[in-house]
């Protein structure tokens, strides 16, 4: 079957949500679909995407958000590339994997152009919060589109979490068309290997001591993550005499700011940042790992609607997360017992939590959660599935 796939960003992997579209296509290709992808790339293909036709949508790297002729240059692009591509290919399916305000115009034109002819299956990954100032006006318009026009018209809804579906089922959307396929971790890449390396000789040097405690952050450093609140657990565990260390992997606009916070704190020390690491070579860095912290709260995204895929990721090489904030990610740490929860006031449960003899059995218990209900594989067969039945 031919299926279409409309996104931001095909390759390089720059954030999650790509990684997740990355994954599905790769599966996708492997089950003997031909896929058409339609986004901007910046980097060539990998061999392993020998059955994927990309169709180059220009649109200048990294400044989506920054320049307000690039948004509808780029929109308008896609238009004309996917209907005429549609005349030529006849894909059956088409998968919008964006945050949906970003391209809903967009997809709307397409279904109203094209009509019986495509499906339409619309991700929605994350729910933006309405509290989110940047370009209210337009965040609002957008908003109106998605959820009054888009979720009725497209075929189906995709969320990866129940509480994202409740909140699309609460505009007046039959249950039946929404569909959870969770973030989830690719369980052959994410897993331990006994006695591997870093595989980096810089991030081999500055963790040359091993310390006891080594406590990972992994994101993108964006202005709505709450990154600040690690200087406070860095300024408590020091207080205490802990052996720890903070390993913070990844790079972004904030970076830059957080480092000159650490600096200026005293806390250099306590601080490993490792900068960008290619997704191949993650593994191997999440091995040094203790402890994984994931903080759901931001003031960008609706925290009661997301699990990150860090969380998956983390769990599934064995590290226990500490979890700042609630939503789904609190219900499978009580549930399943992967973790530890932490608020952002109390830091004196973080002392607890370093000095827990049970940190290997949580690891393993996470392991085995995200192999039951997040194995990327599955869901990507799941998701080809849910496809396949719409074309027919």
């Amino acid at each position: 079957m031919r299926i279409g796939v409309f996104t931001f960003h095909f390759h390089p992997e720059p954030y999650a949500g790509a990684t997740r579209i990355m994954n599905n296509v790769r599966e996708w290709q492997n089950l003997g679909h031909e896929i058409y992808v339609f986004a901007p790339s910046y980097a060539s293909i990998p061999d392993c995407f020998k059955n994927v036709h990309l169709v180059h949508v220009y649109c200048p790297k990294h400044h989506y958000w920054k320049s307000s002729w690039v948004m509808p240059v780029f929109l308008f692009l896609s238009l004309i590339s996917i209907l005429r591509n549609f005349l030529t290919r006849k894909y059956k399916v088409l998968v919008v994997s964006v945050p949906p305000h970003a391209l809903s115009i967009t997809t709307l034109l397409v279904k109203f152009v094209l009509r019986s002819k495509i499906r339409i299956v619309l991700e929605v990954r994350d729910v933006m919060s309405r509290d989110y100032p940047r370009n209210w006006l337009i965040f609002h318009f957008l908003n109106f589109i998605e959820e009054k026009i888009l979720f009725r018209w497209v075929d189906r809804i995709v969320t990866v979490t129940n509480s994202a579906k409740k909140y699309v089922v609460d505009r007046n959307i039959l249950f039946k068309k929404v569909c959870v396929l969770p973030n989830g971790a690719d369980l052959d890449l994410f897993r331990r290997s006994v006695g591997a390396s870093l595989g980096c000789q810089k991030i081999n040097d500055q963790l040359i001591d091993r310390p006891k405690n080594t406590i990972v952050y992994l994101g993108s450093f964006a202005p709505y993550d709450n990154i600040e609140i690690t200087v406070k657990m860095a300024e408590h565990l020091r207080k205490t005499n802990q052996e720890f260390i903070f390993l913070m992997i990844g790079t972004g606009p904030k970076k830059k700011i957080f480092e000159e916070m650490v600096y200026r704190s005293g806390l250099t020390k306590y601080f490993v940042f490792t900068g960008e690491v290619q997704r191949e070579r993650l593994p191997q860095v999440l091995q040094e790992a203790t402890l994984g912290l994931v903080m759901t709260s931001t003031s960008f995204l609706r925290d009661d609607t997301r699990i990150p895929t860090k969380f998956y990721e983390l769990l599934s090489m064995e590290i226990p997360v500490i979890l700042v904030g609630g939503g789904e990610p609190k219900q499978i740490i009580d549930r399943e017992r992967c973790g530890y929860l932490l608020s952002e006031d109390n830091q004196v449960e973080l002392t607890q939590i370093l000095c827990d003899p049970l940190r290997s059995e949580k690891g393993k218990r996470g392991r085995e959660f995200v192999i039951r209900h997040g194995d990327r594989k599955k869901i990507a067969q799941a998701y080809a599935r849910l496809l396949v039945s719409l074309s027919s």
